[in-house]
């Protein structure tokens, strides 16, 4: 009975620290960084090693760093509003995400721009522990959801300013 409260207090305390989480990357997708942290990545093809490499996530990119200091960048990648983020383990994850399924448990696939066929960017990251995994899911999910309304708001704009302009 000990043994069953140690593990539901443990569970409550990562529960409150991931809702925590959450609410902060809620909060700060109008801002400029959304997520930051250390990911393995994998190279370009499949039998690449995977490095340990610092990502900072923000309203519109996704960029690649050597360390936590943040004085190499490695890449900078646009994030669209069609991007999408999917666990290696879903039957729908991208590209090669397959391959590691069983070695990278906590690993995900970030797909650029899925619309662009098979030669389009896709990249491969690991988060290490599932909490991890759950954070960097959710929040580019919250940033592909913020681009999507920023191109409708767009949209809508520009179409108001027309009809606006049509009426002169």
């Amino acid at each position: 009975a000990v043994r069953a409260l140690v593990c539901l207090q443990q569970q409550l305390r990562r529960w409150r620290w991931r809702r925590q989480q959450q609410q902060h990357m809620a909060a700060s997708v109008n801002g400029s960084i959304v997520l930051s942290g250390s990911l393995l990545k994998r190279g370009p093809i499949a039998s690449c090693n995977w490095k340990e490499r610092w990502f900072v996530l923000t309203c519109a990119r996704l960029v690649e760093y050597r360390d936590k200091s943040c004085h190499e960048k490695l890449s900078s990648d646009w994030l669209a509003e069609r991007s999408r983020s999917c666990r290696f383990s879903r039957s729908a994850a991208p590209g090669d995400a397959v391959k590691h399924r069983s070695s990278r448990p906590f690993g995900f696939a970030v797909d650029l721009k899925p619309d662009t066929g098979k030669d389009r960017r896709i990249v491969y990251l690991d988060a290490k522990d599932k909490d991890t995994l759950a954070l960097w899911l959710n929040a580019l999910r919250l940033v592909s959801e913020s681009r999507k309304r920023a191109v409708i708001l767009h949209i809508y704009d520009v179409g108001h300013m027309t009809t606006g302009l049509n009426r002169i």
